[in-house]
């Protein structure tokens, strides 16, 4: 988990819900058949949290957190295929596919996840 989630209070309502006996982190998101997980978060990123934050155009969606992710990622040296482990995409070429089937070690993503830069958004909370 990437440092600025844990000073944010991540971590600590991540363990309130485990308390609680919840079995998902954010239990009011709902799955979709056509559009997966993603679609009711994203929808609720757009309409309700950028709104809340004062961010809201018509440039800043919440896909762009994936771009950023991404750009940033990439600009630090980590190698592609990382990035695209760490952003679901599908490995590409014979050794990924066919021979690669457990994937990168939590270490070697989390090292990646550490390089990305949110001091940005430090001035701001």
């Amino acid at each position: 988990m990437h440092p600025r989630l844990i000073q944010l209070g991540l971590a600590d309502y991540a363990s309130d819900k485990r308390r609680r006996g919840e079995e998902k982190l954010f239990p009011t998101f709902t799955y979709d058949p056509k559009n997966g997980w993603g679609r009711r978060l994203g929808h609720h990123f757009n309409t309700r949290l950028l709104p809340e934050l004062g961010l809201k155009s018509s440039g800043l969606v919440f896909h762009s957190l994936r771009h950023t992710v991404v750009t940033q990622l990439m600009q630090a040296g980590v190698d592609l295929a990382i990035v695209q482990a760490i952003v679901g995409h599908t490995r590409q070429g014979v050794t990924h596919q066919n021979y690669f089937k457990q994937g990168y070690t939590l270490q070697q993503l989390n090292e990646a996840v550490q390089k990305l830069d949110y001091s940005f958004a430090s001035a701001k909370t």
